[in-house]
């Protein structure tokens, strides 16, 4: 079961607490209160997961019920990353 693999696997609980990839900077753009857009630097990781997953705030799913196009393009591209990172796994692992 993923809820309780992910409990006990090192590098998520990791980046759970702050001890794994907190030396990991990035930049993403968002809008200000003048609708212009800036840039926000933000520190860490995040996992991607499907639904299965434990909701804490370094797991990522896809939304389950929205109608915002942005939040339905937003899971779409989770959803498809996610399924060819696991695609990539089977390769290698010879599947």
């Amino acid at each position: 079961n993923d809820k309780v693999l992910v409990r006990f696997h090192d590098f998520v609980s990791g980046i759970r607490d702050g001890s794994t990839m907190q030396d990991v900077e990035y930049e993403l753009l968002e809008y200000d209160k003048n609708g212009e857009s800036i840039a926000i630097k933000y520190r860490g990781a995040y996992v991607i997961v499907d639904n299965g997953y434990l909701h804490w705030s370094c797991t990522v799913p896809p939304f389950k019920h929205t109608s915002w196009q942005t939040e339905i393009r937003w899971s779409k591209w989770v959803e498809s990353m996610r399924k060819d990172v696991e695609c990539t796994f089977g390769i290698l692992k010879g599947r």
